[in-house]
């Protein structure tokens, strides 16, 4: 039983490192087998045509980085409310049908 115990420990603090290091862009070094300090990585040293649109975007500066998310959650405000009033000042007009009932015809050929 002790056995798991360790093994689901060891699994939780790997899963803990994952998260530090690729997640929030932390590393973690052990400075004591119980202790763990977090130091933060520098910026990328990439130039800047190397770079991902999200790597792009997290070194904006972070005021920045809150007016484009401001921009971008405007704009989707803004096309809602323009969707609502097009649709409303040009209603959808549904297409015309073909009768689904016919008469039937006799042998005659009339109705």
């Amino acid at each position: 039983m002790r056995h798991w115990v360790t093994k689901l420990v060891q699994f939780r603090n790997l899963l803990a490192r994952y998260f530090f290091a690729v997640v929030l862009n932390y590393t973690v070094f052990p400075d004591d087998h119980t202790v763990m300090s977090l130091k933060k990585l520098p910026p990328s040293a990439e130039p800047v045509v190397a770079r991902s649109l999200w790597q792009s975007y997290k070194a904006l500066p972070a005021r920045t980085r809150l007016y484009v998310s401001m921009a971008v959650c405007s704009v989707g405000a803004v096309g809602i409310f323009v969707s609502d009033y097009l649709e409303e000042k040009y209603p959808v007009v549904p297409p015309r049908t073909v009768p689904t009932h016919v008469a039937p015809r006799n042998a005659a050929g009339t109705a």
